[in-house]
């Protein structure tokens, strides 16, 4: 939809209008932003799922292997009781990701009800200890920590009953030109009220336009179909109009800017996005070269855990050996990469 919202005059803009037009054109950016974003994550998705995917559950069958063996030595009774631990942290550190590619797989299952249970043993005796803690320091504390809320001053008071009647003021204000704007192009536009028939389909797939926006809340949508199907003698009003009117647009252009941008934010930062930008950043030769870095990663991760998996468990010594391999809790604390 192209950009008809700006306001033009052949005097010098006023502030609200100067601000309505900066509006506009932020909105206009940050819709291509998020439409690029939304592009990217559908050729990102389509590349994940016919070459990734297929790796990622190999390493689930993987994964699901180790764990399932790993969680068969536990009844062992030559199986000391650090390496019994240390075979339940192992178990836990890699049961996600058996699960990711078997959701529903009973043994898993079975073997993460058991990690519950043993969490649920660890943490009876966490707050047992907690409740000793407390005993023992009961009182000493509380003057501290649990000081009652400050009652707030009768002018304070006065200013958040002022700040909430602003607002619901604002929002009622917002609803009425929403409302306004919906009905005029409804009176405007309704298919029912068209004899032609070709005009009477163009305005039901434009009325759909109009529902949505404003089922959506959507005023800078329903700005934009509204001047678009103004007569001439009416877009020339919006030059015009009073820069109180305008103030209660630019709210509420401003209201729909901040939802756009955190709308790109949570695309950004969540946490496959990073994924998704590896695969659709630079050139298409650059995305063919770290597509193809990244499977080889993947195939190779694979190879070397399947050959890990097969040599850990041949026999009990073959095991104990594969458990010196992993760091214990003191050296997973002195050293944070091991997490």
């Amino acid at each position: 939809m192209t950009s008809i919202l700006k306001i033009k005059s052949e005097q010098k803009l006023t502030q609200q209008q100067e601000e309505f037009n900066k509006l506009v054109a932020l909105i206009e950016k940050r819709k291509k932003e998020l439409e690029r974003l939304h592009q990217n994550i559908r050729k990102a998705t389509q590349i994940i799922s016919e070459h990734l995917i297929p790796l990622e559950m190999e390493f689930g069958k993987l994964t699901k292997r180790y764990v399932v063996t790993l969680h068969g030595w536990l009844n062992e009774p030559k199986i000391t009781k650090s390496e019994r631990e240390k075979i339940i942290r192992t178990i836990d550190n890699h049961l996600s990701a058996a699960l990711a590619a078997f959701p529903d797989d009973k043994e898993l299952l079975d073997i993460a009800e058991f990690l519950e249970a043993q969490e649920d043993e660890s943490e009876y005796e966490s707050e047992a200890f907690h409740e000793m803690f407390e005993q023992m320091f009961e009182g000493i504390f509380d003057e501290t920590f649990n000081e009652p809320p400050k009652k707030k001053t009768k002018q304070q008071q006065k200013k958040e009953a002022e700040r909430q009647q602003a607002a619901q003021a604002d929002t009622s204000r917002l609803e009425k030109i929403t409302k306004k704007l919906y009905t005029d192009l409804v009176k405007k536009l309704h298919p029912d009220r068209e004899h032609d028939d070709a005009l009477r389909a163009e305005k039901t797939e434009i009325m759909k336009e109009v529902t949505l926006a404003y089922n959506d809340n959507n005023i800078h949508a329903l700005m934009h179909l509204h001047l678009a199907h103004m007569d001439d003698q009416q877009q020339s009003m919006l030059s015009q109009m009073a820069d109180e009117q305008i103030k209660s647009y630019v709210k509420l252009l401003k209201q729909q800017s901040i939802q756009l941008q955190g709308e790109i934010n949570s695309i950004k930062y969540r946490p496959e996005t990073q994924m998704l930008h590896l695969l659709t950043c630079g050139t298409e030769v650059m995305q063919k070269n770290k597509l193809k870095r990244e499977i080889e990663s993947l195939k190779l991760r694979n190879h070397l855990f399947e050959e890990s998996t097969i040599d850990a468990f041949k026999d009990l010594k073959a095991l104990k050996k594969h458990l010196k391999t992993i760091p214990d809790v003191d050296e997973m604390l002195q050293y944070p990469d091991f997490f």
